[in-house]
């Protein structure tokens, strides 16, 4: 019977991993496909620039948080 619950405490930690995050800094066009192979490859994507025109979920609908600072300033 231990073996038994070893066994399932072991598929539990297989089954549950947390993403792994992945911080980009600039959300210029030539990121968009970054962001989406990273997305793709299970990350969960920081994007961080100032511009709220480029930093948004409509340029870049598979980043999970927007975080509209400069780099030297969020560092």
């Amino acid at each position: 019977m231990k073996k038994l619950g070893s066994l399932l405490n072991l598929r539990k930690r297989i089954l549950y991993k947390p993403k792994e995050h992945l911080y980009i800094f600039g959300a210029g066009p030539d990121v968009e496909p970054v962001v989406e192979l990273a997305a793709k490859l299970d990350f969960s994507i920081i994007l961080i620039d100032p511009r709220t025109q480029r930093c948004n979920p409509e340029k870049f609908p598979t980043a999970d948080q927007y975080i509209h600072e400069h780099p030297h300033v969020y560092i």
